[in-house]
């Protein structure tokens, strides 16, 4: 489209950031700057926070270059970071006014996707409501362009080699890349070894918490049927076998067969049966629940040597005293579900939750990249 990017901060909390209309998300976005709250991190922990500072550590902002390298996608793409989201940013910075903008305002989470030809013979039954042809874009006077959610890797539907090429690059860039949270992936993966299955289960919010127990049973299927090559039979066996058998005992120091992973100890005994030697492969597992919940109970009773993020504490604890110096908020605990991420990337084979975008990238990116595999394309 020959225009510079505007490149936002990228917006990390502790909670999950839901859809909102164009108007609503913009006016939420630019409240979320945390002008005037600079006295919150200074306070004393000793003392009853006033209400403006309650929500101040649940979120904060990092650039994008902290997390990933943009230096690829700058070759081919002119890209200025803005300092936050509001509007007033916009009029001083660039000197726009609203009658300078295109704004293509959203009222729903699929209202719209984007199309590089009209002539576009895609299939009919796509969950997008309207089509905006990019060559309209192109024609537009504005000085800006405004889009609200971006949501869906399908919202882009390219047909263009050129431009299929570009958005491949700029995917395959997304892969974090921020040193400290390399060397502590790398560090715990190490420790798993060269053979082990990582899991990424989300389970916390929406649909995933509803149906946790489906998502949990359905990959634990998928970890035996599609990569250890047990039929459907032999699974609804190990089922019938394991589920009524949950013993848990001291931590057991001998390694599986044929796994070197530095002295790492699995949970429960591991299993001599020539039949289920397989099943004391090492299962990572990335998750935002509580490791302790029930919904891992099928895991537990079937691979004794069951791995999370929090028997790494040695590993993680490089992570103890970042604080994030534009608001003084503690990184920690959300730059974990990152490592998490990353761990997983690291492994032999890997299992998501069906209709997690997360998961999806962790498939279609960070696990093909690290295994140095073309990334998958969507839309």
């Amino acid at each position: 489209m020959n225009r510079t990017l505007l490149v936002p901060p990228i917006y990390l909390g502790s909670k999950p950031i839901h859809y909102s209309r164009f108007d609503a998300l913009y006016q939420e976005l630019a409240l979320s700057n945390k002008v005037g709250l600079r006295h919150c991190p200074c306070l004393s922990p000793l003392v009853p926070l006033p209400l403006e500072c309650v929500e101040y550590f649940d979120q904060t902002y990092i650039p994008w270059d902290w997390l990933v390298d943009l230096d690829h996608v700058k070759q081919n793409q002119r890209l200025r970071q803005r300092r936050n989201l509001s509007e007033t940013w916009i009029g001083e910075s660039l000197n726009f006014s609203k009658s300078d903008i295109l704004f293509i305002k959203d009222s729903s989470p699929y209202q719209y996707r984007f199309l590089d030809t009209r002539s576009d013979v895609s299939a009919t039954n796509h969950k997008f409501s309207e089509n905006i042809y990019i060559s309209d874009l192109n024609a537009s006077r504005k000085r800006l362009v405004h889009v609200g959610t971006l949501f869906g890797s399908s919202r882009l539907h390219l047909q263009d080699p050129s431009n299929v090429i570009i958005r491949s690059n700029i995917r395959g860039s997304m892969s974090f890349n921020n040193p400290l949270l390399l060397d502590i992936a790398n560090s715990i993966a190490t420790s798993l070894g060269p053979l082990f299955i990582g899991v990424h289960l989300r389970l916390g919010d929406g649909e995933f918490k509803n149906n946790a127990e489906k998502h949990a049973r359905r990959a634990w299927r998928q970890v035996l049927c599609s990569i250890l090559s047990y039929t459907e039979e032999e699974a609804s066996a190990l089922e019938n076998d394991f589920m009524d058998q949950l013993q848990y005992t001291s931590p057991y120091e001998r390694e599986p067969s044929g796994v070197s992973r530095n002295a790492l100890w699995c949970q429960h005994h591991l299993h001599t049966n020539a039949s289920h030697l397989q099943l004391n492969i090492p299962i990572f597992i990335s998750t935002d629940v509580d490791v302790n919940d029930p919904v891992f109970s099928g895991f537990r009773k079937t691979f004794p040597c069951i791995f999370f993020l929090s028997d790494f504490p040695v590993e993680t604890a490089a992570l103890d005293e970042i604080r994030n110096p534009f608001d003084g908020v503690r990184m920690k605990q959300i730059l974990l579900p990152f490592v998490d991420a990353l761990v997983v990337g690291h492994a032999w084979r890997v299992v998501g939750t069906s209709n997690s975008t997360f998961s999806s990238f962790i498939q279609d990116v960070l696990w093909r990249k690290q295994h140095d595999l073309q990334i998958v394309q969507r839309g």
